[in-house]
């Protein structure tokens, strides 16, 4: 990713208008464990990277169809960052909203949100870039083809992908 490419990324992500603006046609329901309550009764904003992960998981195996051989895939989380706006309290229901709004030729980039499924509130956002790896090579690889084409299928629309 160039970096015009990334400052592009960064001002369409900071602009609250953005996160309005995508489509989340996934969203899977996370159970907070009891650990997970500071004293406040509040959930601590690092687990919002958990959270992320869990709806990155159930993303891609939507997504593929079942489950999703990570190492074959080839797929490593290269970049992420949240931003929070609410804290999550004890029996407050949590779901996580993921979707894809970019692939590259050796990356893709995934937003998230964490809501209350009852209410809409966005408890926080997220973006996570997602880099080609071969563990074999411990080098960068492209995107597979078949995993952007079930991205694609998934999401209802073609990406503009460089050569």
């Amino acid at each position: 990713m160039l970096l015009r490419d990334t400052i592009r990324l960064r001002i369409l992500f900071s602009d609250s208008g953005f996160m309005d603006s995508v489509i989340f046609r996934h969203r899977v329901s996370v159970q907070p464990r009891f650990n997970d309550y500071d004293i406040m009764g509040h959930i601590n904003n690092t687990l919002f990277f958990s959270f992320f992960d869990i709806g990155k998981v159930a993303y891609f195996e939507r997504v593929w169809g079942g489950f999703m051989n990570w190492r074959s895939m080839g797929l490593v989380v290269a970049h992420a960052e949240a931003d929070f706006f609410a804290p999550i309290v004890m029996d407050e229901p949590v779901a996580v909203e993921t979707a894809t709004v970019e692939i590259g030729h050796k990356s893709l980039v995934l937003v998230q949100r964490i809501v209350n499924p009852d209410t809409g509130q966005v408890k926080g956002t997220g973006r996570s870039v997602m880099v080609g790896f071969d563990a074999t090579t411990g080098l960068s690889k492209p995107v597979l083809p078949e995993c952007a084409a079930a991205i694609e299928a998934y999401e209802g629309r073609e990406f503009t992908r460089p050569e």
